[in-house]
């Protein structure tokens, strides 16, 4: 994919006048020059092509076939209008440091097919730095082709991984923006902060994500992240936390939302100060803008299994994610909690091991087929908000929430506040199911669990028009019983027959 497809006409006149200002400051387009030693600075007008250091409205390539197995790093970056990387061979590592007063990327980030001495995943190129800032105003684009290179001799896989922040042994970064100003993917509609595409490439791309989150703002990923991934392709992989080294607390990201296919990967590899491992946290918490809906579906790995970090995931913006995770591939007991405070969460997994939090907005479970599916999860603690079922005519194969211990009711925020359950169905679609059923009413089971403490006032129901609902609260299930509102006739009917049966028992009195 080139650029010019990357953006709409919607957004062709930001760029164009994004153009014309970068022309009155006379741009220019550096070639990054091998250094003869491991380390030069950014400032070096000799690391660059033509002589001089690149400003905010200039473009740098960084596409020199680098020998032998050592690491360069490029010092001391300040701020850039875009960044290419392409056709780059990694002995062992190419870093980018930030500056200690903060580093900026105005435009775009490009990585495009670069190669390894041994097409280890690990040798990538990186931008890093200790405590400081890092804000990329535009997009992170993959555009490989996937060609093979002949380097000395040996022709090498392309392997386009990119590290942002967190690698292990290395510094990271303090904080981190991405996608503020992001273009508007024309294939999706939707402001793309991130690009991972194998559909031109066809082989493994892989951005990593870490920061030290001792500073609480951690990663902000203001737009979506584009994952393209078509059976038959090598991954597409989004490494959400990416931190090696001592211990330096739980990995915070919050993201516009997460579209297409791949595999989420977490992979905080931290240890103490006696090298023993330590557990640590990826808070991904889901922004979507209002209007947004992007779906995921796929899997959830460690990078590293015998480390046992694990993910919390949150739903906190005013669109819609849907979150559906494969079973096969992804790590056990990866995910530990799933909470809901605004907009919408269509989330399906079989994993059985996340603890569900309900503080507002609406939870319903999704499936990779259709929109029916078994929400499997270890317990729900509700306070506020709306659970949303599918149902369909047959009462076996409808929306349903199993867990494997209690659903109790909570309060957050101290003051409690509306628990509402949606059943997803046109109301003629369910007088049919009940005519078929002889006019009988039709029981569903919504949730079942191994304990609550919720009772029938607990809750209120979305009304459906010309539909009764009866709900119960057992002590392992939660039902529901549909039937139709009696017609004026048959109620006067039904009055009449109560009004015979008093007369008569006051009669025998």
């Amino acid at each position: 994919m080139k650029i010019s497809d990357y953006i709409t006409p919607n957004s062709f006149s930001v760029f164009a006048a994004a153009f014309v200002l970068s022309s009155v400051s006379y741009a220019e387009d550096y070639e990054f020059n091998v250094p003869e030693s491991n380390w030069v600075s950014w400032n070096s007008e000799s690391a660059w092509t033509p002589s001089g250091v690149p400003g905010a409205s200039d473009n740098v390539r960084i596409s020199a076939c680098l020998s032998g197995t050592g690491e360069i790093t490029l010092a001391d970056f300040t701020e850039v209008n875009d960044i290419t990387i392409d056709g780059l061979y990694i002995g062992a590592r190419f870093f980018i440091n930030t500056s200690s007063t903060g580093s900026a990327v105005h435009g775009n980030i490009t990585i495009g097919d670069n190669y390894s001495i041994d097409n280890g995943a690990w040798r990538a190129a990186a931008i890093r730095g200790k405590d400081h800032n890092l804000v990329i105003d535009g997009s992170i684009i993959f555009d490989a082709t996937g060609a093979s290179r002949n380097i000395d001799g040996t022709d090498h896989k392309s392997m386009p991984v990119f590290n942002l922040g967190g690698d292990w042994n290395s510094t990271v970064s303090g904080s981190m923006e991405i996608g503020q100003n992001a273009a508007v993917d024309s294939k999706t509609g939707l402001k793309t902060a991130i690009l991972l595409d194998t559909s031109k490439s066809k082989v493994f791309q892989n951005l990593s994500i870490g920061v030290a989150t001792n500073t609480e703002k951690g990663v902000v990923i203001h737009n979506v992240a584009q994952l393209n991934y078509e059976a038959g392709q090598t991954d597409t992989r989004f490494t959400i936390s990416k931190i090696g080294g001592a211990y330096l607390g739980d990995q915070n990201i919050s993201i516009g939302g997460i579209n297409g296919y791949g595999t989420l990967a977490t992979g905080i590899v931290n240890v103490d100060s006696a090298k023993n491992p330590v557990t640590g946290k990826t808070n991904l918490t889901f922004t979507n803008a209002e209007g947004v809906h992007t779906t995921f579906s796929g899997s959830l790995i460690r990078e590293n299994d015998s480390y046992g970090d694990i993910l919390n995931i949150t739903m906190d913006g005013q669109g819609k994610q849907t979150f559906k995770v494969n079973e096969s591939g992804s790590s056990s007991n990866i995910l530990q909690s799933v909470t809901v405070k605004s907009g919408t969460l269509n989330y399906y997994s079989n994993l059985g091991t996340s603890a569900i939090y309900l503080e507002g907005g609406t939870l319903s479970p999704a499936s990779g087929t259709n929109e029916i599916a078994i929400l499997k999860a270890e317990s729900i603690a509700w306070d506020a908000g709306k659970i949303s079922f599918n149902l369909t005519e047959d009462t076996a194969a409808s929306d349903k929430i199993v867990l494997a211990y209690a659903l109790s009711k909570t309060s957050f925020s101290g003051a409690g506040g509306i628990r509402e359950i949606e059943l997803s169905a046109d109301a003629y679609d369910i007088a049919a199911w009940i005519d078929a059923n002889d006019n009988a009413p039709i029981t569903y089971t919504l949730m079942e669990y191994s304990s609550t403490d919720m009772a029938n006032s607990d809750i209120v129901f979305t009304q459906i028009d010309g539909i009764t609902i009866d709900w119960n609260f057992g002590d392992t299930a939660l039902t529901v019983t549909l039937g139709l509102v009696p017609e004026p006739a048959e109620a006067a009917a039904a009055l009449g027959a109560i009004a015979a049966a008093l007369a008569a028992l006051r009669r025998r009195k």
